[in-house]
């Protein structure tokens, strides 16, 4: 969505079950159909994004 010439929403879509059986094979069937995996990596990649975000607004003046 751009709001002004920028852009004001934006969001991603991604099947981590897909990536798991795509990256690891048939031995990512199991680990990337379980809610406590996806869980886990969805907390670590939602952690590593907010450190983004608040680096990101330190450097902008």
């Amino acid at each position: 969505m751009l709001s002004g010439g920028a852009i004001s929403r934006h969001e991603d879509v991604f099947d981590l079950y897909r990536w798991t059986r795509m990256a690891l094979g048939p031995a990512g069937v199991l680990p990337g159909w379980t809610g406590l995996i996806q869980n886990k990596v969805r907390g670590q990649a939602n952690a590593q994004l907010e450190k983004f975000v608040a680096r990101e607004k330190k450097e902008i003046p």
